[in-house]
């Protein structure tokens, strides 16, 4: 079976969060199956008020503490609006995966612009009036891991099966998170912006059509 770079890294990198779990004496199966994340919450979401005291009704789930999600794990914030009522739900990330295909994608901050763009949500059944209607719906970043870990999504699927992209996209040396990705009030370690160094692993553009991991 062939796998991609981010498929081989998701891979290696559950393996090392199991094995360190079970140094700690620990486990990651919960209830005889295998799970790397736990919910804070199992029926009901606590609401939270937010910017302009706004109340939405959140659920969270977080990663199994390890020392490897204490380094590479964060949390994304999904909020989900409609008229009189609003969702949020909290789940925890490695790897932020960012659509390149679209022609006004040139660089890794428009890919990321592109990530926590709102989305329109047809037909939205908000779970008080159980009415189908319009909604808006956002991610963004809750918490930032202390590694940061993007994955550019190259492949593409269609009538002629899949497709790898090779589209070239830019990157700073300095990677600067605007407020407008950030979960509002405030995000752990950030004034206005968050400032995240990083390292790109390049291929030659030759390579990228034969290249897996």
């Amino acid at each position: 079976r062939q796998e991609d770079a981010q498929e081989f890294l998701s891979f290696v990198m559950d393996q090392m969060h199991d094995e360190l779990l079970k140094l700690e004496g620990q486990s990651s199966s919960l209830n005889g199956s295998k799970s790397f994340l736990v919910s804070s919450v199992e029926e009901d979401g606590w609401e939270t008020v937010g910017p302009k005291n706004k109340s939405a009704v959140t659920r969270t789930q977080s990663f199994i503490p390890s020392e490897l999600n204490g380094i590479f794990g964060g949390q994304l914030q999904s909020l989900v609006r409609a008229k009189g009522n609003s969702s949020a739900t909290n789940q925890p990330y490695r790897l932020l995966h960012l659509d390149i295909h679209p022609d006004a994608v040139h660089t890794i901050e428009d890919a990321l612009h592109l990530f926590s763009a709102p989305e329109t949500l047809e037909g939205y059944r908000a779970s008080v009036t159980g009415k189908a209607g319009t909604a808006k719906k956002s991610i963004k970043i809750l918490t930032l891991p202390k590694v940061m870990i993007l994955h550019l999504m190259r492949f593409g699927y269609g009538s002629q099966g899949s497709t790898k992209l090779l589209k070239p996209v830019y990157f700073p040396l300095e990677l600067v998170l605007g407020r407008d990705l950030l979960v509002s009030p405030s995000t752990e370690d950030c004034d206005d912006k968050c400032w995240l160094p990083f390292l790109v692993a390049r291929m030659q553009p030759a390579l990228f059509s034969m290249m897996h991991f």
